[in-house]
């Protein structure tokens, strides 16, 4: 996804480093919001988002190493034109963008919730 948007030639490690660290990423926030069901009655929905924004960006990275380490992509596979390529990267990045905008929200929601329910808490 990120790595579309960087000048060609393209080496494979761009690609290939930001799929490791959106896969982290996605790991660590699904994990992190998934413990937190006992607080957050939306903990579920709200993974659900992180993995699908996070998930995207690190497919879209792999599929990006795969074009710039072997020379195989989708659109080769499929003879997809350049502008098809290049709208389904701007429609998969806002899904992307938008899936953890949405987890991002919803858990302030949550959290802002919780807080004023709880007195105590900070």
């Amino acid at each position: 996804m990120l790595s579309y948007w960087f000048p060609t030639p393209l080496s494979f490690w761009w690609p290939l480093s930001l799929t490791i660290v959106f896969a982290v990423l996605a790991v660590i926030a699904v994990g992190v919001t998934l413990a937190r069901r006992e607080e957050e009655p939306d903990a579920s929905a709200i993974a659900v988002f992180y993995g699908i924004g996070l998930g995207l960006a690190a497919l879209t990275e792999f599929m990006m190493f795969l074009d710039a380490a072997f020379g195989w992509s989708l659109a080769a596979a499929f003879t997809i034109s350049a502008s098809v390529v290049t709208f389904a990267a701007v429609v998969v990045a806002a899904v992307a963008i938008l899936a953890i905008i949405i987890a991002i929200g919803m858990q302030f929601q949550e959290e802002n919730t919780y807080r004023s329910t709880h007195r105590l808490a900070h």
